[in-house]
């Protein structure tokens, strides 16, 4: 692919003028930061399986006595078996938005981030 001597991008609504030899630069270090960030430590986390992850939630509902009718109250969604899925399920069905809703109401110290299109899953240590 042959590039012009300037590229015109538009970065927070303004237009940037970069010469070609700039942007293999930054192109270059933009993948090495991507390579990085595939290596991604969290001070105090470690990362974990979906499936730890959901083992400890279910642990903290039991000790919740909470029925399923109630958590999917808490969380405001509108099946009682999504709650359920939440918590039986092997694989994460549900959105990271509602998954990180039940960690933060269980108590659960964990969260969900997404690096180069995969999602990871990071918990206290």
């Amino acid at each position: 692919m042959t590039l012009p001597n300037f590229l015109y991008f538009y970065f927070c609504e303004n237009k940037i003028c970069i010469c070609k030899k700039c942007y293999l630069v930054l192109h270059n270090q933009i993948i090495k930061i991507m390579e990085a960030a595939k290596e991604l430590t969290v001070k105090g986390y470690r990362q974990a399986g979906y499936g730890e992850i959901q083992l400890r939630l279910f642990d903290k509902f039991k000790e919740s006595k909470k029925s399923y009718v109630e958590l999917a109250y808490e969380l405001d969604v509108r099946s009682v078996s999504t709650a359920q899925n939440i918590l039986t399920s092997d694989t994460q069905i549900v959105s990271d938005e509602l998954l990180s809703k039940v960690i933060n109401l269980l108590g659960i110290n964990a969260f969900v981030i997404w690096v180069n299109g995969e999602r990871n899953y990071y918990i206290k240590n």
